[in-house]
């Protein structure tokens, strides 16, 4: 959200301040003025770097079961334990706790839903779901798969930088 901020602060400048026709003066702000936009980029993205390890380092850890199979060296652990999300819920102090007597708004019951945060019953997941649930954690590959998608990668990045420097 950060980086979104600044990002959408300069857009909105670069909008309303139309850039001069050659040969007059620019009475633009020198943020427009004196900066191309892939040098306010490379700005942005240190900003937005720093900013990223200041509020990692300002906040608590999570467990090491809730981030288990999320990074890379964790990748090919199995699960130790299927995790409630009512726990995940209950982890974020800040979180408000809604009573069951408090009246939710209508805005609030169309995020609730968008989202599938609202309340619902708690069941129990039947075999073919936690089969699912199983199957889906897995992240193994054979090699023909890995050989597609390390293959599809190189080539969207190959793409990426192509587009990058050609429209730059």
């Amino acid at each position: 959200m950060f980086g979104l901020v600044i990002g959408m602060t300069r857009m909105v400048l670069d909008f309303a301040y139309v850039a001069p026709a050659c040969g007059e003066d620019d009475t633009r702000p020198g943020i427009l003025a004196n900066w191309h936009y892939l040098y306010f980029g490379i700005f942005l993205f240190g900003i937005v770097c720093i900013f990223t390890i200041i509020v990692s380092l300002l906040t608590q850890p999570l467990p090491e079961t809730y981030v288990n199979g999320l990074t890379f060296w964790t990748r090919k652990l199995k699960l130790e334990s299927k995790l409630e999300p009512t726990e995940m819920a209950n982890m974020n102090d800040n979180e408000e706790d809604r009573s069951d007597d408090e009246e939710i708004t209508f805005s609030r019951k169309v995020v609730d839903w968008m989202c599938g945060t609202g309340k619902s019953e708690q069941r129990e997941p039947t075999d073919e779901e936690i089969a699912a649930l199983e199957k889906l954690s897995n992240l193994e590959e054979s090699k023909l798969e890995k050989y597609i998608l390390n293959s599809s990668a190189i080539f969207m990045v190959a793409c990426s930088v192509f587009l990058w420097a050609f429209f730059a």
